[in-house]
């Protein structure tokens, strides 16, 4: 949440500048958000096929809420929505959400709902009741659900407006995701001794990440106060933990400790520091569990909006609207070839949105916005000005 772009990106220049004894040069100051997620960086570096930092801009209002529905439905958040930011109602507009739960009747039919796991703001909980409805308690129950014929479901929501509390929700994700990501106790056994030693040691880490210990006292993770993430009450009759690990389709996690550092005191703060440090760690850890997985998996990191020089959101200035949208993936996709449909694609769709009909129901000022909302870095801007075409 609140990840703008300035969070995501890298400056060597900074790095070498602020690491010289002698006092900063004019128009240079070292944020505490400066240079955070050097993750971002090594891996562009590391692997460019695999991996793109965008600048997101997000419609205004920048509230979350507004900015949820949006990211969901495709439609354009409006300000009368924003004073309902505190009070959000289910979302009845088509959604990818609903796409993914609801079972498959089209011409290719017969495809179950997709395994979904939900951890993070429970603004999402109240946005898609239904669509975000934890499966654990039916899976105990066949008359209600059978292993093949209806996906499961993983859904933790955390409460999310103490803007005050810094780690509860980033706590609830960091815990959580290692039921996930790993595999299970049983799936060690499998292993060589170096491998499974490694998954202990990296579930390890990810337990390192919880700053309120006592969040793993919780009823998901056992009677165990070593939080055992390998037998745990996460898992059902039907269910089991190497499925947890395995089958999932979809993980959605969405944190607030960036969010509510802006809130509480401003990105010029240390406190942000130390969350982006938290959260490139976190990154670290589910880049390695993308990369040893055997399926095809694409990881988006990215703000739902930014934030004011204050730490507040919900108009449009461009700190509030100009957030960061990282993709990775363990397949190689970031490519010449690649990049060369994308601008096809997008000449094509901007050529649509120009001529007639469709073009005569649009007003000017969104026939230039078009250009502005859709491009996501300044490399695809320069390609594809309208003037050039």
């Amino acid at each position: 949440d609140a990840m703008r772009i300035d969070f995501a990106t890298w400056s060597d220049e900074l790095n070498a500048t602020f690491s010289a004894p002698s006092s900063p040069p004019p128009g240079h100051r070292l944020m505490p958000y400066h240079n955070r997620l050097p993750i971002i960086h090594t891996l562009s570096g590391q692997h460019p096929e695999n991996t793109m930092l965008y600048r997101f801009r997000a419609d205004p209002p920048t509230t979350t809420l507004q900015r949820l529905k949006g990211l969901t439905t495709g439609q354009l958040p409006t300000f009368i929505d924003a004073g309902s930011n505190f009070a959000g109602s289910a979302i009845d507009e088509d959604n990818w959400l609903q796409a993914l739960r609801r079972p498959n009747t089209g011409a290719t039919g017969g495809k179950r709902p997709r395994n979904l796991v939900f951890l993070g703001d429970d603004t999402w909980s109240s946005l898609f009741p239904r669509e975000l409805s934890d499966t654990q308690e039916a899976e105990q129950n066949s008359t209600l659900w059978s292993e093949g014929s209806g996906g499961w479901a993983r859904v933790r929501p955390f409460p999310s407006l103490n803007v005050w509390d810094l780690d509860t929700v980033d706590d609830g994700v960091f815990s959580r995701l290692p039921f996930f990501l790993l595999p299970s106790e049983s799936d060690e056994h499998a292993m060589s001794p170096q491998a499974a030693a490694d998954v202990r040691a990296k579930r390890a880490k990810w337990r390192e990440l919880v700053r309120q210990q006592e969040m793993l006292a919780h009823p998901d993770f056992g009677a165990s106060s070593q939080a055992n993430m390998s037998s745990s009450p996460m898992a059902s009759t039907a269910v089991g933990l190497e499925q947890l690990h395995r089958d999932w389709d979809v993980i959605i996690a969405h944190g607030l400790g960036v969010d509510h550092c802006g809130h509480r005191y401003g990105p010029d703060h240390p406190a942000i520091s130390a969350k982006l440090a938290q959260t490139n760690e976190a990154i670290e850890l589910i880049v390695d569990a993308v990369g040893r997985s055997d399926k095809a998996t694409a990881l988006y990191v990215f703000g739902d909006h930014g934030m004011d020089p204050k730490g507040d959101h919900g108009g449009d200035s461009p700190r509030e609207v100009d957030a960061a949208l990282w993709v990775y993936s363990n397949k190689v996709w970031n490519t010449k070839e690649g990049k060369e449909r994308s601008s096809r694609v997008l000449e094509q769709a901007s050529t649509l949105v120009k001529n007639e009909p469709l073009g005569a129901a649009l007003d000017d000022d969104l026939k230039d916005g078009w250009w502005l909302n859709t491009h996501l870095s300044d490399d695809y801007r320069q390609l594809l000005e309208p003037s050039k075409l």
